[in-house]
């Protein structure tokens, strides 16, 4: 399944790579993409969450907590079709740089 997913994203992210290089240039793409990648680490840095200090008191049943299972998996999601526009521009800078030099 992981490798049906990442053909598909490296296609979508193959194709907006390909449109923004198109309609902006190449300056666009690669500025657009460090933006991206730069909001994707602060993402991780804001989500870490402080650990609270135990209290004395339990309240209600130890281990059972909430958990936004539905927002954690779209959020994984995310990063993962960013991931594969990174990967995309990684690519296309390589093989630009590969016409660039001749090859």
């Amino acid at each position: 399944m992981y490798g049906m997913a990442s053909g598909l994203e490296s296609q979508i992210g193959g194709f907006g790579v390909g449109y923004i290089a198109d309609r902006f240039g190449y300056r666009s793409v690669f500025a657009g993409l460090a933006v991206v990648l730069a909001l994707v680490v602060v993402g991780g840095f804001v989500s870490i969450k402080p650990s609270a200090a135990p209290s004395s008191v339990s309240r209600g049943r130890p281990g059972i907590g909430r958990s936004p299972v539905g927002i954690v998996c779209i959020l994984l999601l995310v990063a993962e079709l960013l991931a594969a526009v990174a990967n995309a521009a990684d690519v296309l800078g390589r093989s630009l740089a590969m016409d660039a030099g001749g090859f």
